[in-house]
């Protein structure tokens, strides 16, 4: 059973969710927060298989609280609750981390499908979303020499991983480092970009070793 906890300050979207989660028989709603202040320390304690997170109430605070996920937790997806098909929205939520998304006026049905395809595969992002997250990385490194020359070897290493899609275990496996030592590298790393999320790394590395095969 796959336990979904819902991060929205919509008492009627959560009603929504909740009942449309009691008619499948592979989803099970876990918890609830209204708040995204909250949401952390409710996700900490009750372990969720997925987040939803409603990211147009306090957008700050529920990105960063996507970041946090993300990054403590890279096993937890986080789907993104959205009131509208907003482009820049959808791309600062995948920057945060999110797996995917849907629009709350959406049929229930497809929000379902969403959050169960978050669970059984990896982020899949539209080109759109792709486009905008390499103009944001391409702006972030532009007139450096060396995008990544803040870096680590062993740092260089864990990101380019980052860039094939392994998590923090299958990194752990390829460089023979338990998974809590990758864990604490990809922070370091996150922290020495500026970035908040294991994709915008992911997205960072990717652009900077083709742009290197383009030279």
């Amino acid at each position: 059973m796959i336990s979904v906890h819902v991060v929205d300050a919509s008492e009627l979207m959560r009603l929504g969710l909740r009942d449309a989660l009691a008619t499948t028989a592979d989803l099970t709603l876990g918890g609830e927060t209204a708040s995204p202040t909250q949401g952390l320390a409710d996700i900490r304690r009750l372990r969720p298989d997925v987040v939803v997170i409603d990211v147009d109430h306090e957008p700050t605070t529920a990105l960063r609280l996507c970041g946090w996920i993300t990054g403590g937790s890279p096993t937890t997806p986080v789907v993104a609750s959205l009131r509208t098909s907003d482009r820049t929205r959808i791309r600062d939520a995948m920057l945060a981390g999110a797996s995917g998304h849907f629009v709350v006026t959406d049929p229930l049905g497809h929000i379902v499908d969403r959050i169960r395809a978050a669970h059984m595969t990896p982020p899949i992002l539209g080109p759109d979303v792709i486009g905008d997250l390499f103009a944001r990385v391409r702006a972030g490194s532009a007139g450096r020499r060396d995008p990544l020359g803040a870096l680590t070897s062993r740092e260089r290493e864990i990101i380019s991983l980052l860039a094939d899609g392994l998590d923090n275990r299958r990194i752990g496996d390829a460089l023979h480092l338990s998974p809590k030592t990758v864990k604490n590298y990809v922070s370091a790393i996150l922290r020495k970009l500026d970035m908040t999320s294991r994709t915008e790394a992911a997205v960072f590395a990717a652009r900077a070793a083709a742009t290197d095969a383009d030279r």
